[in-house]
């Protein structure tokens, strides 16, 4: 069940990342829009209005959605080959009523519902020299016992592991749902992968083994690769962009960028109507730097 957090965790620092590169472009000032109009033959000039249905995407999702959900917002994500999805939506109902139906409905399909051992077993974690023993009478515990059993819901079954999460929504009457699924095959392999795989764990990302993870986005896909050198952060970028250019890409020169090559930490190529942002950060903890490579491509190529 540890393990269960630690993955818990770790998806969430993955969801961080993904925002992370996200931000990136956007600071750099490197838009879609930018690119229509420097350059007419993108992949997303073709694709702009094959954004997939929400009927689509709700038939994608392998959970059940709430009656009378609104403004969802779905995502899937591909973790060194581990499916993960996501969707978040608003609903007119009460958190004990969502909590209720997603554990009556998942457990009448064969899921275990484990949030209440998950919650023990990260309580007996907190302090070591308790050998084990839970101490009921902590009030900090049960407040934080009493948060989570009203706000939360964890679930496992076979290969895959589920999570429901609630809480206010826009408005009084509106409840905020966040659904998580991600299937694996050993929790301690996803687990230890994970954190590898964002460079949290003890041995960090390994250079040899690049993690990679992709993402739908309407109808566009972004892969993205992270990759780790001894490399000062310009020589690494440098080194990234010459193998990119030997690969066939070419850089693209976009006004709308201002000066986001000069410091000489990131790129952005184009081949094959495909479009490719390398960005390179250094880690002052781990004295490595650290580049993600994120290709943007039409949705099932």
């Amino acid at each position: 069940v540890v393990l269960v957090l630690r993955i818990l965790l770790t998806l969430l620092a993955l969801y961080f990342l993904w925002l992370c590169v996200k931000f990136a472009v956007l600071s750099n000032r490197i838009t879609m829009d930018s690119v229509y109009r420097e350059h007419p033959e993108s992949i997303y000039q073709r694709t702009h209005s094959e954004k997939p249905t929400m009927e689509e995407q709700r038939a994608r999702f392998p959970l059940p959605l709430f009656p009378g959900m609104q403004n969802p917002e779905f995502g899937e994500m591909e973790l060194n080959g581990h499916p993960f999805f996501r969707v978040d939506f608003d609903v007119s109902a009460r958190p004990e009523r969502i909590l209720h139906y997603y554990r009556q409905q998942l457990v009448s399909c064969g899921w275990h519902d484990i949030t209440e051992e998950a919650i023990r077993k990260a309580a007996m974690t907190e302090n070591p020299y308790q050998e084990g023993v839970l101490d009921l009478q902590n009030e900090a515990f049960l407040r934080n016992y009493d948060h989570m059993m009203r706000t939360q819901a964890t679930f496992t079954k076979w290969g895959a592991h589920a999570t429901v999460a609630v809480k206010d929504g826009g408005h009084p009457w509106l409840t905020r749902v966040g659904i998580h699924y991600i299937e694996y095959g050993s929790p301690q392999q996803l687990a230890q992968e994970l954190e590898q795989s964002l460079g949290i764990g003890e041995q960090g990302i390994d250079p040899d083994h690049p993690t990679t993870f992709s993402q739908n986005m309407g109808a566009q896909r972004a892969e993205t690769t992270l990759l780790t050198s001894a490399d000062p952060p310009e020589v690494f970028c440098q080194s990234l962009v010459s193998e990119s250019l030997a690969d066939g890409w070419r850089e693209l020169d976009l006004p709308q960028r201002g000066n986001a090559r000069d410091d000489g930490r990131s790129a952005f190529l184009m081949a094959d109507n495909k479009l490719l942002f390398i960005q390179v950060s250094f880690d002052p903890e781990k004295q490595v730097s650290r580049a993600v490579m994120t290709r943007m491509m039409a949705r099932g190529e």
